[in-house]
């Protein structure tokens, strides 16, 4: 289902070479590349002061570069996340927290959605939220995903700024745009899938900046801005990942109480109302405003959509030590859990679950490392573990690993689930840069150059993957997939006139399409052009044509060999 291998590889051989390009260059003409660099250099930091508008040249960046690539090839929802998120986005731009449950719910039920006790995604509100906005202004929710990603950008250049000149800080800031996933096209040819998907990422990166950014800033004088950015970031983790935000949270914490009791300055009284009192009132009102919005969605402030969608659905739990997930693994013949069979990748049925775990954790660390970092940026993170100010390295290599084995212990984890600690990661890459270049071989001072290499290669990449991202997009006849299909199912119906009903007859449980879902709606099922529903026993399917008696009906039947779309005649509710 994913394909990988033929398109990593090549971008792999790329790095390589040019990581094998520089090191040549850095050792056999220092002096001549040194004296071409250092303009370069001078005027980059001239373009990176003042600090202010780096900031904004970051976002401004970011986002032209997501918006281009969309332009190459527009992206569209393949995931069942996304079309959650989606949901969620149709909602806010409504002016609502959630819908009211249909009158014939049990047609419109579907993975990763509430259904009852309201209409809602199950997930946290925050990439909702951004990409209602980009629906809001311009009816396109992707927008709300490039703007994200430039406010991530902005956030991030401005948490480096603590920690790096100002051209270390802008280039910092842009990593992420220029080489995070690169690597990865993750499915079917789509690279970048932060800025080219409706998945997220970047609410959560912009979350983790405003917390260590912050942090890092109080360790001079304590400022209440700086507290207030402190806890708003902490509110944007809760909102987006709120699992991994926890993780995040509790170094943070830590290192906050530490630095109150090796300082003497300032005084208690002062230390309670510049960084305590701030921390407090903003965690209040954003903890009141998550009650707020649970008790829309759930009923009860404390209970989470999440949770009650796992409740209320049967599927599994996150954990592996899971009882469910024990006892799907240890049987081999089970049929109860397709979604757990799936993530186990039962082609390869694997035996027990210590031999499970460890392919699962193999894949998950070579997914991470190919999507973050690469051949070409591997000596500068690891060279970024011995940097000075050691605290600093040890808050970030604390708050990294803690996130990491939290995730571990998960079923499963994708690149953005760890982008809560993308900055820190940032931190560590930029760090390693810098300490390279007074790297000396054989007596020649190769550092600047070699690190100079690295930052073209970085470009050079860029503009590769760029290449292939096209030419995957206009030239590569990918097989044909659910979501796809659907796609064009909904382009077909659109141009039709009148409002259409598609009846979807869900693959028999032996077909491998089992897992693929077709049934999604907007906010407003009723007022939508086309509605998806499940086809159920004869009785429910003609109280739903009967409901729906003013619009045209189709019957869709789809697995893995074929695809039936037809319009059917209903009668007297048959």
């Amino acid at each position: 289902m994913i394909q990988e291998q033929h398109q990593i590889i090549p971008l792999v051989y790329v790095e390589c070479g040019l990581l094998v390009l520089s090191m040549l260059f850095a050792y056999g003409a220092p002096g001549f590349a040194r004296s071409r660099l250092r303009p370069v250099a001078r005027w980059c930091t001239r373009l990176a002061s003042p600090r202010a508008r780096a900031v904004w040249l970051a976002a401004v960046l970011t986002f032209g570069l997501s918006a281009g690539l969309s332009v190459i090839r527009w992206p569209t929802p393949r995931v069942q996340d996304e079309f959650s998120y989606l949901l969620a986005a149709d909602t806010f731009s409504h002016g609502r927290l959630t819908n009211p449950t249909h009158p014939l719910w049990e047609h419109f039920e579907s993975k990763h959605i509430l259904v009852k006790p309201t209409y809602q995604s199950k997930y946290p509100p925050g990439q909702g939220v951004a990409l209602a906005v980009g629906q809001i202004f311009t009816g396109q929710p992707l927008v709300g995903v490039w703007l994200s990603m430039g406010l991530a950008a902005a956030g991030l250049c401005w948490m480096l700024q603590a920690w790096f000149p100002a051209r270390w800080a802008l280039f910092g800031a842009l990593l992420p745009a220029l080489h995070f996933g690169v690597l990865d096209s993750w499915y079917r040819g789509r690279f970048f899938y932060w800025s080219q998907s409706y998945w997220g990422g970047a609410v959560a990166m912009l979350g983790g900046a405003l917390v260590f950014g912050a942090l890092r800033r109080m360790v001079g004088e304590p400022r209440i801005r700086d507290s207030v950015l402190l806890a708003l970031g902490l509110v944007v983790l809760a909102n987006s990942r709120p699992y991994e935000g926890f993780l995040v949270g509790l170094p943070a914490a830590i290192f906050l109480v530490l630095l109150r009791f090796r300082r003497k300055e300032p005084g208690w009284q002062e230390w309670l109302s510049r960084v305590v009192l701030p921390i407090v009132c903003v965690l209040a009102v954003g903890a009141a405003g998550i009650g707020y919005c649970n008790f829309r969605v759930t009923g009860h402030p404390l209970k989470m959509p999440h949770a009650v969608h796992e409740k209320t659905s049967g599927t599994r739990s996150h954990f592996v030590f899971d009882k469910i997930v024990q006892l799907t693994m240890e049987n081999e013949d089970s049929q109860d859990d397709d979604f757990i069979k799936e993530e186990a990748g039962r082609q390869d049925k694997p035996r027990s679950k210590g031999k499970y775990l460890g392919k699962e954790y193999k894949r998950r660390f070579q997914w991470l490392y190919f999507f973050f970092v690469g051949p070409l940026l591997t000596l500068p993170f690891l060279a970024g573990f011995g940097t000075p100010r050691g605290r600093w390295s040890w808050l970030a290599l604390a708050t990294v690993g803690l996130v990491l084995s939290g995730n571990i212990v998960t079923i499963s984890g994708f690149p953005h689930y760890f982008a809560p600690v993308a900055g820190l990661l940032v931190v560590l890459i930029v760090a390693g840069m810098r300490r390279l270049q007074f790297l000396r071989w054989r007596g020649k001072r190769v550092g600047r150059v070699f690190v100079g290499g690295l930052v073209i290669s970085v470009f050079a990449t860029l503009l590769t993957a760029i290449g292939l991202h096209a030419y995957y997009a206009h030239f590569v006849d990918w097989p044909s997939v659910w979501s796809e299909r659907r796609a064009e199912v909904v382009a077909r119906l659109e141009k039709l006139p009148g409002k259409h009903l598609v009846l979807v007859r869900s693959p028999p449980e032996d077909d491998k399409g089992r897992n693929d879902e077709w049934v999604y709606n907007g906010a407003d099922i009723d007022g939508s052009k086309i509605v998806w529903a499940r086809e159920l026993q004869p009785a429910q399917n003609a109280r739903l044509f009967k409901y729906f008696s003013d619009r045209e009906f189709y019957f869709l039947k789809a697995d893995t060999s074929s695809l039936v779309f037809t319009k059917i005649e209903v009668r007297d509710g048959r």
